[in-house]
């Protein structure tokens, strides 16, 4: 059997016995063209075993968020939303004004304060001009709160457009390129500037550590924000960070060589 390009793009768990994973398993077309067929996948872990989930959508699924096992949510390409309710999936579509050659997506999901978010972006011109939007889930119908444009000279961000975060006492941020946003309930402000994409924050308030692209590590202690320079790797990719009272993981890729290797930074 021909291996196939499977890609996870995200992960998340409410309890060893409850991990969702997501992404796009991709097959060869028995009657081609085209040669490869793209169908979502979302797969299960009970904590004894991997289940995949079958829903009917030929679209990358790139995030999934777990309110509790009968409340899961995942969005991805194409603008399409799906909710589990303990026992199948119910599948929506975000819906904006387009053209044909445009490609949508959804990015992130949260709930905050009982509201339901989701974060998407619109690539027209092959990329040359990205359109960013902020969703709620208002009466079960996805309302536009607001959205901003990058093109050319213009690069200033109102939010960050990677994910969100809710902190432990209920603070919900994004960050991304732009760098780290808070939401006071009506606008996003910008408490973290960088030229460089924020991939992860997690913390809390007086605690918080980030990591970015280009080898970049950030640590904030409650008053200021520094880059954990010890860390800095050119070459590589940080992607995700993990931390609590004690302890902290930071991980990444290597981009210096092939094949490219994973890097975990763990510190006490």
């Amino acid at each position: 059997m021909q291996r196939t390009p499977n890609s996870w793009y995200g992960v998340y768990g409410t309890a060893e016995n409850d991990v969702w994973v997501v992404g796009s398993k991709v097959d060869y077309n028995p009657s081609p063209p085209p040669p490869l067929n793209e169908t979502s996948f979302i797969i299960h872990y009970d904590g004894s075993k991997w289940v995949e989930h079958k829903v009917n959508t030929s679209s990358a699924v790139y995030n999934v968020y777990a309110i509790k096992p009968n409340d899961v949510w995942a969005c991805g390409a194409d603008g399409i939303v799906y909710h589990y309710n303990g026992s199948h999936w119910d599948i929506d579509t975000i819906k904006i004004s387009k053209s044909a050659d445009d490609f949508f997506q959804l990015n992130n999901m949260i709930k905050h304060n009982e509201k339901l978010y989701c974060l998407g972006r619109n690539a027209t011109e092959q990329g040359a001009k990205l359109t960013y939007y902020f969703f709620e889930n208002i009466n079960n119908d996805w309302i536009k709160l607001d959205s901003f444009i990058i093109e050319g000279d213009n690069l200033e961000y109102k939010w960050g457009p990677a994910a969100f975060y809710v902190s432990k006492i209920n603070k919900l941020y994004s960050h991304g390129f732009g760098g780290v946003f808070e939401y006071s309930g009506s606008e996003w402000i910008n408490i973290f500037k960088t030229e460089y994409a924020i991939t992860d924050m997690k913390g809390e308030e007086n605690n918080f550590v980030l990591s970015g692209d280009f080898g970049h590590v950030f640590h904030y202690n409650g008053k200021d924000w520094k880059e954990l320079t010890n860390l800095y790797r050119e070459e590589v990719v940080y992607s995700g960070v993990w931390i609590d009272k004690d302890e902290v993981f930071v991980i990444g890729w290597d981009l210096s060589g092939y094949p490219q290797t994973t890097l975990v930074w763990h510190g006490k």
